[in-house]
C-alpha cells in the first residue's frame, strides 16, 4: 500500500513500508555509566574531599532478521532504546520515514499480535529530519538579547551614566525584545505544532497498516 507522507515548508516526509515474516529475534540490555567529581586535599589531619557522582542507564537492544514478502530477501534491523516483543514466525511490517537528510525505522506493526509500535517519535523525527541547526542557533541568540535587553531596560531609565533618563529610548527597546520574545513564542509553538502532526500522523499510518494487513486477510 502507499503511504501518505507529510511536508513542512520546504521538508517532506516520505513513509514506505516492508512486510515480512520473522526469522530470528534477539534481544539484550545495555549499560552506560558516567561520573565525574571527587577529588579534594589533606593537610595535617584536615581538608575537604569531594564525592564522585555516578550515574546510569540502560537501553534495550534488538536484532531483527525478516524474510520480505516482496523479494524473498532476509534483511536486518536493528532497534535502540525500544522494547519490542516479538517471536519467530510472526508477521510484521517495519515502516521507514525518510527525507533528503536520511531515513530511520519509525513503525513497526505485528500483525499476528494486532499492534504496532512508534519506534521513533514526533520529537526525534522533527530533530533529525526537520530542524535547522540555523534556525535553532537564531533563537538561541534571541533568547539571550532578550535576557540582556531586559537587563539593561532598568539601567537606561535610570538615566545611566548621563543622568537624564532615557524613556524614549528604553520604550523603543522593549518593544524591540517584546518582539523578539513574541517571535520565540511563535517559534516554539510552531516546532510543538509540528512535533505534534508528526506523532498523530505516525499513529494513523500504524493503524491504516493493520487495518490494511486484516483487510488483505479477511478476503476470500
Amino acid at each position: 500500500m502507499e503511504l501518505k507522507g507529510i511536508r513542512f515548508g520546504f521538508t517532506k516526509l516520505k513513509f514506505t513500508e516492508v512486510t515480512g515474516t520473522v526469522l530470528d529475534s534477539s534481544k539484550w540490555s545495555e549499560t552506560h555509566v558516567s561520573g565525574g567529581g571527587g577529588g579534594g586535599y589533606i593537610s595535617e589531619g584536615t581538608g575537604r574531599m569531594q564525592g564522585i557522582d555516578i550515574s546510569s542507564s540502560t537501553s534495550t537492544q534488538h536484532d531483527i532478521w525478516i524474510k520480505e514478502d516482496s523479494t524473498g530477501r532476509e534483511r536486518p534491523l536493528q532497534l535502540s532504546g525500544v522494547d519490542v516483543p516479538l517471536r519467530q514466525g510472526q508477521r510484521i511490517t517495519v515502516v521507514f520515514v525518510a527525507s533528503a537528510k536520511g531515513s530511520t525505522a519509525a513503525i513497526l506493526a505485528n500483525h499476528s499480535a494486532g499492534s504496532f509500535w512508534k519506534l521513533c517519535g514526533g520529537k526525534s523525527i522533527h530533530r533529525e529530519f526537520i530542524r535547522s541547526a540555523g534556525v535553532e542557533l537564531f533563537m538561541r541568540l534571541v533568547v539571550a538579547a532578550v535576557i540582556l535587553g531586559f537587563l539593561f531596560i532598568p539601567f537606561l531609565l535610570s538615566g545611566g551614566r548621563g543622568g537624564g533618563a532615557d524613556a524614549a529610548g528604553a520604550i523603543n527597546l522593549l518593544l524591540l525584545f517584546a518582539l523578539l520574545l513574541a517571535l520565540y513564542v511563535g517559534w516554539r509553538i510552531v516546532k510543538g505544532d509540528r512535533r505534534t502532526r508528526i506523532d498523530a500522523h505516525l499513529d494513523k499510518i500504524g493503524r491504516s497498516v493493520l487495518g490494511a494487513f486484516q483487510a488483505e486477510g479477511d478476503r476470500p
